[in-house]
């Protein structure tokens, strides 16, 4: 995901995303981006990827 290289260069230290939770492909392209599963709220799966400095 071309936003993640955007947020580690603008020195995001944590970058947030969501997903539904039919939407497994979603889902993959979340998980294979480097971000992980944090748990389920408001109705999306929520994804987390914390940059290290």
């Amino acid at each position: 995901m071309a936003v993640i290289g955007i947020a580690r260069g603008a020195g995001a230290a944590v970058l947030r995303g969501d997903a539904d939770p039919a939407n497994a492909a979603s889902q993959r392209v979340m998980e294979r981006a480097g971000m992980r599963r944090v748990g389920e709220s408001g109705g999306f799966v929520r994804f987390l990827v914390e940059f290290g400095r």
